[in-house]
């Protein structure tokens, strides 16, 4: 139970207490920094939860066991954005390079992470807005069952990397194709009334991704679920800003901390989960960057250059980071990721070499609640990056002038 959770023994340690006391609460927010492993546990928990023989090994033989593993349970909902491509992409790496069954059930999970997301109930009555990434998402259920632990012998290596590119390219098109970063209160309502159908399913599980990001109405659809919840249904929500989770939802959910994973601990998980050796990357975030088309010190370096000519007095945006970070939504999110930590460390003094202005603070806020606006925008009214960085750019020139 919980053995393929690495470095989250406090969190493993509450959940095996509440599970076995049979104290586990219907609604649980883990909350805790980017890869710290939330999402794994909660999916940990829902096997867990369904396990027909209670013990719940990772190995254990029953079905429910089995089809949580694949992630193809039908008791089991997934809502919600994450950094998918990033994700398929360093598991598709992993398996090109081990070719063994743990790195394919690594694979087929980081595609159904996505596929599950178009449970075809999830989209009922809206099922044209699928219509131009249906194709996509067959395909990727195809690669997925041929490539995984239950299909047949991997093909050679040239074949093998050949369909992994494929199922790269078809992730990044679903991404491209339709936002699922924020979730709309449609679908928290049909994911509400599935909560209240009564099934064979003795327990269900529903894993709400980025809670934090969820617009008005559907943060009132998800506290009425919160306020009444069917019996032996669980409402796992996972955030990185625990502070940006309205309180009448913290009051209704028991939270579990996760911590970040760094230094050796991170080493672990890179070596045993990834195949990955110290040498090769120092730590998650350099690793997942990796797959994104970033080098962490590019990144650095084009925030920098952002804010000089911000700063300095320019009047238009370097082309070189508007083509190279603001034509692709995952780059132009991590361009903000960065600039937040930039912004943070100038207002507690540290050294920042590349820049002598210290804003002031009410500025900083000006400026962190603008970035906060361009995620929503990118992510709820799918506004190209372009436009969102070139508004970003003037205004903190304006503002510093």
């Amino acid at each position: 139970m919980f053995e393929n959770i690495l470095n989250q023994a406090e969190v493993v340690g509450r959940l095996r207490q509440d599970v076995e006391g049979r104290t586990l609460p219907p609604a649980l927010l883990f909350s805790g920094p980017p890869y710290s492993g939330k999402l794994s546990t909660a999916l940990e928990l829902a096997r867990v939860l369904s396990c027909e023989k209670g013990m719940a090994e990772w190995n254990c033989a029953c079905k429910s066991c089995e089809t949580h593993r694949l992630l193809l349970s039908t008791n089991l909902v997934l809502l919600g954005g994450r950094y998918f491509t990033a994700e398929v992409a360093a598991c598709c790496d992993t398996l090109s390079r081990t070719a063994n069954v743990s790195g394919r059930y690594l694979f087929v999970r980081s595609i159904r992470k996505l596929t599950r997301r178009f449970d075809a109930f999830l989209w009922d009555g809206e099922e044209s807005k699928l219509a131009r990434i249906s194709p996509y998402l067959s395909r990727l259920d195809e690669l997925a069952f041929d490539l995984g632990p239950n299909g047949s012998a991997l093909p050679p290596p040239q074949e093998l990397n050949k369909r992994l590119e494929e199922v790269v390219a078809l992730v990044r098109k679903v991404e491209d194709s339709i936002s699922v970063m924020s979730v709309p209160v449609s679908m928290i309502r049909r994911v509400a009334a599935w909560a209240h159908l009564k099934g064979t399913e003795p327990t269900k599980v529903i894993i709400l991704e980025n809670a934090d990001r969820l617009l008005d109405a559907a943060r009132n659809a998800l506290l009425k679920l919160l306020e009444e919840p069917p019996t032996s249904v669980y409402l796992i929500l996972t955030t990185s800003r625990k502070n940006a989770i309205i309180p009448t939802i913290l009051s209704r959910v028991r939270t579990y901390t996760f911590q970040q994973r760094v230094g050796p601990s991170a080493l672990e998980v890179l070596e045993r989960i990834f195949k990955v050796t110290s040498s090769e990357c120092p730590d998650l975030d350099s690793f997942f960057l990796l797959f994104q088309g970033v080098k962490p010190s590019t990144l650095r370096g084009y925030v920098m250059k952002f804010l000089k000519g911000a700063w300095g007095g320019e009047r238009d945006l370097l082309i070189e980071i508007a083509t190279e970070l603001f034509q692709d939504k995952e780059k132009f999110r991590l361009f903000l990721q960065e600039l937040v930590m930039v912004l943070e460390e100038i207002l507690r003094k540290e050294t920042v070499p590349e820049v002598s202005y210290i804003p002031s603070l009410s500025q900083m806020e000006q400026w962190i609640d603008l970035i906060r606006k361009s995620v929503e925008s990118l992510e709820v009214l799918n506004v190209h990056p372009l436009l969102l960085g070139e508004r970003l750019f003037l205004r903190m020139g304006r503002d510093h002038a």
